[in-house]
């Protein structure tokens, strides 16, 4: 499993660094006077510096495995915790390419559905209703409380 630590750290990486310059091309302005790119920049920068320790340490646990099994053959990577991951994967890329399309409530409670599918597939009720749950106190934090516009999709919910 130690390959896909490296290969999620290094895919954290690339989103950070993706944040960091979209959010600065979005303006970042100062701190006193911040632009619309000024959060996600620091969340790239923040999400940059969390995935680095992950990289060196799966490097290092990467060399020692290899070490251990060089006269077995080839390392092979577990199979479920693999498809877990390229699964969350699809799902993020699914959840940016939706978004716009089908507005932040029905993408949402699918990509939560998702990930938490993906953690705890025999219990689909729990799932159903954390999914829901989430995304009604996230609408109801961020749009009622603080303000902020979402993508409402072609329902134009809200």
């Amino acid at each position: 499993m130690k390959k896909g630590n490296l290969l999620f750290a290094l895919l954290l990486e690339g989103l950070g660094i993706w944040m960091t310059i979209d959010s600065y091309r979005m303006g970042v302005k100062t701190l006193s006077d911040p632009g619309a790119g000024f959060f996600p920049f620091l969340l790239g920068i923040v999400l940059c510096f969390l995935a680095f320790p992950i990289c060196i340490t799966s490097l290092k646990d990467l060399k020692k495995v290899e070490k251990a099994v060089a006269g077995e053959g080839k390392l092979s990577m577990h199979g479920a915790g693999l498809r877990k991951i390229i699964a969350t994967m699809v799902l993020l890329i699914g959840y940016f390419a939706l978004l716009d399309i089908l507005g932040f409530f029905i993408t949402t409670f699918l990509f939560l559905y998702g990930l938490f599918w993906i953690g705890y597939p025999r219990r689909w009720l729990l799932v159903l209703v954390t999914s829901a749950i989430t995304v009604i106190l996230s609408y109801l934090v961020f749009s009622i409380l603080l303000e902020t516009p979402f993508p409402r999709g072609f329902l134009n919910f809200g």
